[in-house]
């Protein structure tokens, strides 16, 4: 069975820099788990755009969403095959033209240059590590506000009350 901290002040000084401490490593780690979840998006555009062949795409539509940036849905043509893909672009119009780059391994995945690729999962990539950014950095004064007031509670408790 594990052994708990006693209720004695020394046992619960060392549980709540224990907590403290978890609580920080928590943060880290979920800061760190984030960073890597918008570095690998970061790496999936640049990927394709370094090694992908540049086309020209015609935007055929403008899907505007009540949220967020419009979609662009161009039409692209790569080794004879018309293709079509949507892109979160500013200000798109239909009928502009632009610069794709096809990736060569899978034609259906296109970038731009400015890093926005039409993979699925590029959106939820971001979504999900700019929210584990943000509550690992709110971690941190929960840490030390915990830290703080668990020690002035055991400073301010009267003997007969603990």
């Amino acid at each position: 069975m594990p052994k708990f901290p006693s209720r004695d002040a020394q046992g619960r000084r060392i549980w709540t820099w224990r907590r403290t401490g978890l609580t920080l490593l928590a943060a880290v780690v979920l800061f760190a788990a984030s960073l890597g979840l918008v570095g690998l998006r970061q790496n999936s555009a640049q990927r394709i755009i370094d090694q992908g062949h540049p086309v020209s795409a015609t935007v055929t539509k403008v899907s505007v969403p009540l949220k967020g940036r419009p979609a662009a849905h161009v039409s692209y043509t790569f080794g004879g095959v018309t293709r079509s893909g949507k892109l979160r672009i500013s200000d798109p119009k239909a009928g502009d033209m632009m610069i794709v780059y096809v990736d060569a391994t899978d034609p259906t995945l296109i970038a731009t240059a400015d890093g926005e690729t039409n993979r699925n999962s590029s959106e939820f990539l971001m979504l999900f590590g700019v929210t584990g950014m943000i509550l690992a950095i709110a971690l941190v004064p929960v840490a030390i506000t915990g830290r703080i007031l668990t020690a002035y509670r055991q400073r301010h408790t009267t003997p007969a009350s603990a």
